[in-house]
């Protein structure tokens, strides 16, 4: 059938056209006269047909399954209904003020270039689109899909309202250059392309992401940007600019978030795993748990807390905070292990609240620093504010090569302190009674350009307590003296099996001690310093114990400005031999200091 240019009056509820198959109606005009009538219906199977260049002041009505036919520039007055749409193309058409239904499955098709002006869902496609087009499109209000996409494009669209995808997955499909006023909600995205589009208010995944790609999207929406509710696996999400808040709320694994600009918080909820967080600026970042993660180059201008257990994270090439911050920089409330934390700008705090074990610190700059317990770790290259690790220590672990502005830290136990900077004052003390200050602690080759003190902290000394135990200090320059002991303590004793030599400074080097046995086998060899060399004794003798208790002593070749008076109660061997700077005697070797 071949129906063109004719002019159809349709009154009451009458249809304007009733159309069946092979049928080409074009440039018609179809009037309802102020009727409610349908101002064309298509019954029964239709095959072939062609609906183009009319004017239909009533709805575009199909009943049955369209295959392989057009719809183009028409106009139309009424919302229109379609049912399964195969091999169809629906083109430069508008439908004033009224919804479009499509309420059954839509394949092989295109939507491209049409008006939809109804307020309600502009566009309902209602059961699946497969292997289908909807580009070029303005939408009055909201675009609906009703179940799964797959195979298919919608690109290029202007929606008004909400891009709206409740029922099912969006598979191996391109989402592409939309601008979309009014957000949108989508269920799982697999296998999928989301690029290029803009986002006016927020957009909410409220299933998994797997095996997709969201890029270079403008997502505007002033609370949740973009909300990810569900877990997200092998996808990448890059070059997107969020004007509020990227959640994950549940799992990333295996993916890859990169050069995204954030203003709000970029926020993982749960396990975060080898995946690569990469070039981002973000105000903040929150973290639940990370492993096998890679945070790098990245601006937080806000700083990041995690809240979970660290492993196998590398952090680095990071900027934390900003100027003037007075909040912690980087916040990890749990222990790390196996980690690398190199090559970043701390603002201000780099806070580890629990164990740091296995990890790398290297070529930071730390504003300030508070470590826990420093366990099988390098710190090398650093430029660290503050250390203050008041409540904890170091332990088999190097540190070497950093800039301390000072350093507080408890109980040091197989530590190489090597080539490093202290600007401000170094001070180690014991962790509990039970503990030492230091042993088997290898300290050289340090500038220390203020005052170095190992000591008991108040009221932590027991009666059997070794203070230094093992301990080398080699080939150090002391611009501000040595201090080992607390004057005033009881029991500050037993410096033993240690050697202090070839270091050279300013400064008074003090001994305080109150407690027989208190040098044992203690070598102080070939240092030059411009101060004094003193051994206080608080209440007693100082006592080097004779070589018949197997213990020597070297006080040799050393330069000082002084030393204690000869014969005096400060410097007795054995509790009974007054001691002479030129001679040995009773298992101490003592001569040839100047």
């Amino acid at each position: 059938m071949y129906f063109h240019r004719n002019i159809v009056i349709c009154k009451g509820s009458m249809t304007g056209l009733l159309v069946s198959n092979n049928a080409i109606v074009t440039h018609n005009s179809v009037y309802s006269a102020g009727g409610t009538g349908h101002g064309i219906d298509l019954i029964n199977s239709t095959v072939s047909e062609e609906i183009s260049n009319n004017l239909i002041e009533g709805l575009i009505s199909v009943a049955a399954a369209t295959v392989n036919s057009v719809f183009s520039g028409n106009a139309v007055f009424a919302a229109s209904s379609f049912q399964q749409l195969t091999g169809v193309t629906i083109s430069d058409n508008t439908f004033y003020d009224a919804d479009v239904d499509v309420t059954a499955a839509l394949a092989d098709s295109t939507i491209s270039d049409n008006v939809f002006g109804g307020v309600g869902d502009s566009l309902d496609i209602q059961l699946a689109m497969t292997n289908s087009t909807v580009t070029g499109n303005r939408f009055n209000s909201q675009l609906s899909f009703g179940t799964t996409i797959t195979d298919s494009i919608v690109s290029n669209n202007i929606v008004e309202g909400l891009l709206l995808v409740t029922g099912g997955a969006i598979t191996s499909s391109v989402l592409d250059g939309n601008a979309i006023v009014g957000g949108g909600v989508f269920g799982q995205l697999a296998s999928m392309t989301f690029s290029d589009n803009v986002f006016t208010a927020d957009v909410n995944v409220t299933a998994a992401v797997d095996d997709s790609t969201i890029s270079g999207n403008v997502f505007s929406g002033g609370t949740d940007s973009l909300d990810i509710q569900s877990t997200i696996a092998t996808s990448t999400i890059v070059g997107n600019k969020f004007d509020n808040d990227l959640l994950f709320k549940s799992t990333v694994n295996n993916s890859i978030i990169g050069d995204n600009k954030i203003d709000g918080y970029l926020s993982v909820s749960g396990l975060a795993s080898e995946s690569v967080f990469n070039g981002n600026k973000v105000g903040a970042g929150l973290f639940e748990q990370l492993t096998e993660v890679t945070i790098s180059d990245n601006i937080f201008t806000a700083g990041v807390a995690t809240t979970a257990v660290a492993a196998l994270v590398t952090i680095s090439n990071n900027v934390f905070g900003t100027l003037g911050d007075t909040t912690n920089s980087l916040h990890v409330r749990d222990e790390i292990t196996n980690c690398t934390i190199s090559g970043n700008f701390f603002y201000y705090s780099l806070t580890l609240e629990d164990t740091i074990t296995n990890c790398v610190i290297s070529g930071n700059t730390i504003n300030y620093m508070v470590p826990h317990l420093v366990y099988y770790c390098t710190v090398v290259g650093n430029i660290i504010g503050p250390w203050t690790g008041a409540n904890y220590g170091i332990t088999h672990s190097k540190v070497n090569g950093n800039t301390f502005s000072h350093l507080t830290t408890r109980y040091t136990n197989n530590v190489v302190w090597n080539g490093n900077r202290h600007i401000g004052e170094f001070l180690i003390e014991s962790l509990t009674a039970a503990t030492p200050v230091a042993q088997q602690f290898n300290c050289s080759g340090n500038l220390f350009e203020d005052s170095v003190t190992f000591r008991h902290s108040a009221g932590q000394v027991a009666s059997d307590t070794n203070s230094l135990n093992e301990v080398s200090i080699n080939g150090n320059t002391f611009e501000s003296g040595l201090i080992i002991g607390q004057a005033g303590e009881t029991d500050q004793h037993n410096w033993t099996r240690s050697i202090f030599s070839n270091n050279c400074g300013t400064g008074h080097w003090v001994f305080n001690a109150d407690n027989t046995n208190a040098l044992q086998e203690v070598n102080i060899i070939g240092n030059n310093i411009n101060g004094n060399l003193d051994f206080v004794c608080g209440a007693g003798d100082l006592d080097m114990p004779a070589a018949a208790d197997g213990d020597l002593h070297i006080i040799a070749l050393n330069y000082f400005s002084s030393y204690p008076a000869n014969g005096t109660a400060a410097m007795v061997i054995d509790n009974a031999k007054s001691l002479g700077w030129g001679t040995g005697d009773d298992g101490a070797v003592i001569g040839s200091n100047k």
